[in-house]
C-alpha cells in the first residue's frame, strides 16, 4: 500500500509509505490538535495529511467500537446490525475531520489531496 500526492508547495508527486507519515501534537486556537504530514524530500514543505481534534477522535473511537462488534459478528456467521451505524459514525467523522481543516488552513497550514492505492487497503 502506497499513498500518492503533489507537494503544495514544488508540485513534484510523492508516492510515499503510510507508516512513514510523521505525526505531531500542536496547540491552535486553544485546541490541542494532531496532524499528520508527509515531508516533502525535494523542498521539505510540510504536506497534512490528517488532522484530528478531541471530537474527531471521540467519533473514531466509536467507530472503531463499532467495526469490531462487526468483525466478531461476521467472523460468527451472523449478520451484524452494525454496518449502518458504523456508516453514519464515518460520514460524521470525515465531516468533523473536513470542518477542522477548513479551520486551520486559515491558519496557514498546507493540507494536500491524497490517494491510497494498493490491495490492502480498507478505507477510512
Amino acid at each position: 500500500m502506497k499513498v500518492t500526492f503533489e507537494c503544495y508547495n514544488c508540485k513534484v508527486s510523492q508516492v510515499e509509505n503510510p507508516a512513514e507519515a510523521k505525526e505531531k501534537t500542536e496547540v491552535i486556537n486553544g485546541q490541542s490538535i494532531d496532524l499528520k504530514y508527509y515531508e516533502c524530500p525535494v523542498c521539505r514543505a510540510l504536506n497534512y495529511v490528517q488532522c484530528d481534534n478531541a471530537g474527531s477522535k471521540n467519533q473514531l473511537a466509536k467507530y472503531l467500537s463499532v467495526a469490531k462488534i462487526q468483525i466478531n459478528a461476521n467472523r460468527q456467521g451472523r449478520r451484524g446490525k452494525q454496518s449502518g451505524k458504523a456508516k453514519k459514525i464515518q460520514i460524521h467523522l470525515r465531516r468533523i475531520r473536513s470542518e477542522l481543516q477548513k479551520e486551520l488552513e486559515h491558519n496557514g497550514l498546507h493540507f494536500v489531496d491524497y490517494k491510497v492505492v494498493g490491495d490492502d487497503y480498507v478505507g477510512m
